[in-house]
C-alpha cells in the first residue's frame, strides 16, 4: 500500500513544479526586455556554408573521422561524387570507383540512385565512403541495404550524416532528412548488426549555432570544436562492417 507521506511528497513536488512553471511564463516579457535577441542573430552570416569565410564546419569533422579510419580505405574502394578521400587517405587501393546519380559528373564511374542501385555489383568493395549523402535519399532502408550488399564480407562502410544543417539551395527538392544518434544506431544496426556498427555524434551548441549561421571553422575556437554535447549534436558518423 502506498505510503501517505510519499504521496504527500509527490504532491508537494508537483505543486512546486507547477508554481515555477507559472512564474517562468509570467516572467517571459521581463526576460525578453533584459536580454533582447541581438539583431545579428536574426539572419545568417553566410548562406553558403561559410565558404567565403573559410572552411565549412562539417568538413573539419569529416576529415578527422576519415583520417581516424583510414586503415579501412584499402583494396576496392567506392566513394560518392569524387575520389577525394580515396586518393588522400587510401593505401593499397586496387580499384577506385565513384558513384553519383548526376550523369553530368564526368568523374563518376557508376551512375545510380543508391536506393535503387541494382546495377552496382554485389560484394565488390572493401570500403564504401558515403559522406553527406543519405539526407538526400528518401528510401533510407533500401539505400543502406544496397550499401551493405556491395561490400565484401568484412568490408567497411564509412558514413557521415547531418543532425543540424541548413539546406542546400540546389538540393532542397530532395533534402529529406536530419538524423539522431539513436536513429542511426537502429538504421544501420538493423542491417549490419548492432555489434558491427559504431555511431558517434559530434558538435555542441556553439558548433550547431555556427553551422546554421554560416560560420567557418576559422571562426570557432578549437576547444569548442573538440567538445561534444549530445543535447546539441551537429552531425553523426557511422562505421559499419559487413560480417
Amino acid at each position: 500500500m502506498p505510503s501517505p507521506t510519499k504521496n504527500l511528497l509527490v504532491s508537494d513536488r508537483t505543486l512546486i513544479k507547477s508554481i515555477k512553471g507559472t512564474l517562468l511564463v509570467m516572467a517571459r516579457p521581463l526576460f525578453r526586455f533584459l536580454k533582447p535577441v541581438p539583431t545579428a542573430l536574426l539572419e545568417p552570416i553566410s548562406r553558403r556554408w561559410g565558404f567565403e569565410r573559410g572552411t565549412p564546419i562539417s568538413r573539419w569533422y569529416i576529415d578527422r573521422f576519415l583520417e581516424s579510419n583510414k586503415k579501412d580505405i584499402t583494396g576496392n574502394v567506392l566513394e560518392i561524387k569524387n575520389a577525394r578521400y580515396t586518393n588522400s587517405l587510401g593505401t593499397n587501393v586496387t580499384l577506385s570507383d565513384i558513384l553519383d546519380i548526376d550523369k553530368s559528373n564526368t568523374s563518376a564511374t557508376i551512375y545510380a540512385d543508391l536506393a535503387t542501385a541494382d546495377n552496382v555489383e554485389s560484394e565488390k568493395y572493401d570500403c564504401f565512403i558515403l559522406t553527406e549523402t543519405l539526407q538526400f535519399v528518401y528510401d533510407l532502408d533500401s539505400a543502406i541495404a544496397h550499401a551493405h550488399r556491395v561490400l565484401k564480407p568484412n568490408g567497411v562502410l564509412l558514413v557521415s550524416v547531418p543532425c543540424v544543417s541548413p539546406s542546400d539551395d540546389e538540393l532542397m527538392s530532395v533534402d529529406h532528412w536530419r538524423f539522431t544518434t539513436l536513429g542511426c544506431e537502429k538504421l544501420f544496426g538493423n542491417v549490419f548488426g548492432s555489434n558491427n556498427t559504431q555511431v558517434v555524434g559530434y558538435g555542441n551548441y556553439a558548433v550547431s549555432a555556427g553551422m546554421l549561421s554560416g560560420l567557418a571553422i576559422e571562426d570557432i575556437p578549437e576547444e569548442k570544436l573538440d567538445m561534444y554535447d549530445g543535447k546539441y549534436t551537429t552531425g553523426i558518423f557511422i562505421r559499419a562492417q559487413r560480417k
